[in-house]
């Protein structure tokens, strides 16, 4: 679709689910503030940004009755993390270094669940290059068992793209087409962290849709255009996950690692809002 883009050959899209027991502040805290400017500070990683979600809401989408948008929850997430490297160099350059990383996770999470999407084909859209204000969501997206993967596929990129940027309710969409899950599953193995997911319960798909608004949203929804989507929904997704983003931070873009990815977001915003040039 027009608007296509990404220097990146492999994304690696991360859901996680935060430890049980571990207040949702000091969660957020410690995911923004410790274990990002350790992931950002690993060589090889071009693009880290993580996504914090509020409770999901079966409501912000229309579909056909058929498409579940009520997250049980034993599936809820509390996050994903969006990791992108430019090749495969790259990527198995920042694998090599991750040992403390993925020790570091049982800290802050009980479950961490690595989906990858594969160059072109499998990236929507453009990032934006750094995180989009006013409201966004993230959309999980399940394709029907029966489903052919190439058309559930193609109408998300020609289809539910187009219809999203067309509305004029739609600042900025991007996401990813993921691979289905086992194949790459290896990659990642952190003890005493849920990392599978079984078939079943796998998503397809991610998007990132920012409106200026939540009214913006709303009206989103009400449009002709995106309602005419439902039929083909029904046909081609089993499920649909609506999360709000509290908030998207990069820690890095396009190579270069971010304030925040220096000294964690509670310290960047702290150097931003006294000036502090010197501390940068």
């Amino acid at each position: 679709m027009p608007g296509d883009q990404t220097r990146h050959d492999l994304t690696r899209l991360v859901p996680v689910v935060r430890r049980a027991g571990l207040d949702h502040s000091l969660f957020t805290q410690y995911w923004a503030d410790v274990h990002g400017p350790m992931c950002a500070a690993i060589p090889g990683i071009d693009l880290y940004r993580q996504f914090h979600l509020d409770s999901p809401r079966s409501h912000d989408w229309i579909t056909a009755p058929s498409v579940d948008t009520t997250v049980p929850d034993d599936e809820r997430i509390d996050g994903a993390a969006q990791c992108a490297f430019v090749n495969r160099e790259d990527f198995d350059r920042w694998l090599t270094g991750t040992a403390v990383l993925a020790d570091d996770e049982r800290n802050g999470f009980d479950g961490t669940y690595g989906y990858y999407a594969l160059g072109a084909t499998g990236h929507l859209g453009a990032d934006a290059p750094h995180a989009v204000g006013g409201t966004s969501m993230l959309v999980l997206i399940r394709r029907r068992a029966h489903a052919d993967t190439g058309a559930f596929r193609s109408f998300i990129r020609d289809t539910l793209m187009t219809t999203l940027l067309g509305s004029g309710f739609v600042s900025n969409v991007s996401g990813h087409l993921l691979e289905p899950y086992e194949e790459h599953e290896s990659h990642w193995q952190a003890d005493a962290l849920d990392n599978r997911v079984p078939a079943e319960l796998q998503h397809h798909a991610a998007l990132h849709v920012s409106c200026e608004n939540m009214l913006a949203w709303r009206r989103l929804l009400d449009t002709d255009q995106f309602g005419s989507t439902a039929v083909l929904q029904s046909e081609l997704f089993s499920a649909v996950h609506v999360y709000p983003v509290r908030s998207a931070i990069t820690f890095v873009h396009d190579g270069a690692i971010t304030l925040e990815g220096r000294r964690g977001r509670s310290t960047a915003e702290l150097i931003r809002r006294i000036g502090a040039v010197n501390a940068e």
